[in-house]
């Protein structure tokens, strides 16, 4: 396929500039600063989007000053999770009581994250997905569609402490007791999704 080599070279273009910036809020214009003007061409057309959309986003992104940084000194780049201020207590409660009832504690690993940078997360489903468009939109939204962008019902990704993944024990906690602080499992089981079942995307809708 004609965008193999494109995508490769934009992801890793993409990884040095992660090591030094702050992706969660990434621009279009400053993704295309780094990638030549094929390589631009390649994004726009695999995540389907114009320019014209791109600009839109940049001009209508929100804004830095409505988020904190939970995790400033962790680990395993949890340092570049961003939420709202509401949605930190509200999963502080969560984690407290998870604790108490069934002696686990869970980390959000991802958060917030500008319509560019889900572009580029994207691109990685794509080129994980051995570059099947179908594949890759079951496992990952456009940018612009991705809860990660909705201030409204804003996306949290969790995983147990000790593990990168969300173990059953917990899940099932929270499929019990999540509501109660206003998260939602997104993508369920019983879900008339297209998406996958995702266990560990929760939503916080105030």
């Amino acid at each position: 396929m004609h965008h193999k080599k494109n995508v490769f070279r934009i992801l890793n273009k993409f990884q040095l500039f992660y090591l030094f910036n702050d992706v969660n809020f990434l621009t279009f214009k400053k993704l295309f600063s780094i990638l030549s003007s094929n390589q631009i061409d390649t994004l726009l057309e695999i995540v389907e989007l114009s320019e014209t959309q791109t600009i839109e986003f940049d001009k209508n992104q929100i804004s830095k000053s409505l988020f904190i940084n939970p995790y400033p000194k962790s680990r395993r780049g949890r340092h570049f999770v961003v939420v709202t201020p509401d949605l930190w207590r509200s999963f502080e409660k969560m984690n407290e009581m998870l604790e108490i009832e069934i002696n686990e504690k869970i980390n959000i690993i991802s958060c917030y994250r500008s319509p560019a940078y889900q572009s580029v997360l994207f691109l990685k489903e794509f080129y994980k997905h051995d570059f099947d468009l179908e594949k890759t939109k079951s496992v990952i939204k456009r940018p612009g569609d991705s809860e990660h962008q909705n201030i409204n019902k804003l996306a949290v990704d969790i995983s147990n402490v000790k593990s990168n993944d969300l173990n059953l024990k917990t899940f099932s906690w929270l499929n019990d007791n999540a509501i109660k602080y206003n998260f939602y499992n997104s993508y369920p089981k019983s879900s008339d999704s297209s998406m996958e079942f995702e266990p560990w995307h929760w939503s916080y809708r105030k």
